[in-house]
């Protein structure tokens, strides 16, 4: 999908595509600070 003027991205789905970006960055980073509580988690339910 092409506009008219032939820009590639529009602003607004430029602040979309960096608000994703910013959310995945964020979801990482707790999963990564919080991987010790899920891995003792899922352990105790693998072999509990």
């Amino acid at each position: 999908m092409k506009d008219k003027k032939g820009e590639g991205i529009e602003p607004g789905s430029f602040l979309m595509w960096a608000i994703f970006v910013l959310i995945a960055l964020l979801a990482i980073l707790y999963i990564i600070w919080k991987w010790d509580d899920f891995a003792n988690y899922i352990g105790s339910k693998i072999f509990p």
